[in-house]
């Protein structure tokens, strides 16, 4: 109560107007700082940008901290970097105030940006999403729910975007048993790589598997690579680790080959390297 302070207090009071920052602002919804090293062999230049939406923020959407069960397995990628053919960066991220999943791309000059709405959830996850670096996108989503019996299996699909928005195929996966075998997804998340050249997406994906001879549904990573053009899965890899709480995926030096990594708390255990095609 003001009427019965103690000690000094100080009030700032600005304009609901007014946006209030320690950042320099370099257009009107961006803000930029660069930070130089002591040496001035390196230098760490940030740039925030106002987007129409909510993105995903860690204190608002998943407080987790490594003190906390969650904490060990991770959450879902939220931010998933792709490039336009003219060469400008972009971002494909969930807005979390309507459930949509939307691409943002930046100006050449970083002085304005561009968001465009792609798909709209429904009941679903934004598991994965990736580009092709010329401006063509695909998401992958996957059911939010979990089936009533623990030897179901959830629905997932894959979609591909223009860079304007423009939905150019999409196509459901196998998820059954003896494809998939996707009980739900898991949050340690998914990674999505585009070989151009290949004509072919891998993905890395952690998923709880259907009810085993034990009656537990058990988690695993699996990779699997789909045909670009037809969104059709092309090879299933299967398991690539046996509780995978984490994993990542890239386009190899090696021609027409994918390099992968996911963390093993099981079978193996340990930090599991592989390559596929």
């Amino acid at each position: 109560r003001l009427d019965n302070l103690q000690e000094k207090l100080l009030v700032l009071i600005r304009p609901a107007g007014e946006h209030l920052t320690v950042w320099p602002r370099l257009a009107p919804t961006v803000e930029a700082a660069v930070l130089e090293g002591v040496s001035q062999q390196w230098s760490l230049s940030c740039y925030r940008f106002q987007v129409d939406g909510q993105p995903f923020v860690p204190e608002l959407h998943w407080n987790s901290g490594p003190g906390s069960h969650a904490g060990n397995y991770g959450t879902y990628k939220r931010f998933f970097p792709v490039m336009h053919s003219d060469g400008r960066e972009g971002v494909i991220w969930q807005d979390f105030s309507n459930e949509l999943v939307k691409v943002t791309w930046l100006s050449s000059d970083l002085l304005s940006t561009e968001t465009t709405q792609l798909v709209a959830l429904n009941s679903q996850l934004l598991v994965g999403a990736v580009g092709d670096d010329h401006g063509e996108l695909l998401v992958l989503l996957g059911s939010s729910e979990t089936p009533s019996s623990k030897s179901g299996t959830v629905e997932a699909v894959v979609m591909k975007f223009s860079s304007t928005g423009t939905e150019l195929h999409r196509k459901s996966l196998p998820t059954d048993k003896a494809n998939m075998n996707v009980y739900s997804f898991f949050k340690s998340g998914a990674t999505l790589a585009w070989d151009r050249g290949a004509g072919t997406i891998a993905m890395a994906i952690a998923r709880t598997m259907t009810t085993a001879s034990d009656g537990l549904n058990h988690q695993g990573g699996i990779a699997i690579v789909l045909n670009a053009s037809t969104l059709e899965m092309i090879t299933n890899y299967g398991q690539t680790s046996g509780h995978s709480f984490g994993n990542s995926l890239k386009v190899s030096k090696k021609e027409g080959w994918y390099l992968g990594m996911d963390l093993g708390d099981n079978y193996p255990r340990g930090v599991n390297v592989w390559e596929l095609r």
